[in-house]
């Protein structure tokens, strides 16, 4: 039998070019978020078409999930709070919140943005020093808190 050649033809490149693509990938998968005074802009690059992609979660959104608490059930039949809400899923396996909404582009393809536990509350604090807080913080907040309360307390 004879033994294989144990040599990385593409080792060179990769310890040269930060991989075989370069910043291809890098790029393809950086998502940049900024908090605007209507919420915060996600701005990145479809998975299925490379289309790029802006979406808005709304500061009320964006409370509820840093309780914990989906928006769509914190706000369902509410548009005077939330005027164009997303439905979110938390995945458990990825420890994020996940939008449930599909490319507008070419492709249909979910879009693979997450957010993760504690970018609410950075965005929160982000937005009030950049003189844009929500002016009903206070009063979602403690809406979403006590449905979070609710939640644990219904047996599983």
């Amino acid at each position: 039998m004879v033994d294989e050649i144990k040599y990385d033809k593409f080792g060179d490149v990769v310890r040269n070019n930060r991989g075989i693509f370069g910043d291809a990938l890098e790029e393809h998968d950086k998502v940049e978020a900024r908090p605007m005074p209507d919420g915060v802009h996600v701005e990145f690059q479809c998975e299925g078409c490379g289309s790029s992609t802006r979406v808005v979660i709304e500061w009320p959104e964006i409370i509820a999930m840093r309780y914990m608490v989906n928006p769509i059930y914190a706000f369902r039949g509410r548009p005077d709070i939330v005027q164009s809400p997303m439905s979110w899923t938390y995945n458990v396996t990825e420890q994020a919140w996940m939008p449930e909404a599909r490319c507008q582009h070419k492709c249909n393809f979910f879009y693979g943005i997450r957010v993760l536990p504690q970018e609410p509350a950075r965005w929160l604090e982000a937005a009030r020093r950049g003189g844009f807080a929500y002016p009903h913080e206070e009063a979602i907040s403690k809406g979403c808190a006590a449905l979070a309360q609710q939640a644990a307390q219904r047996p599983r």
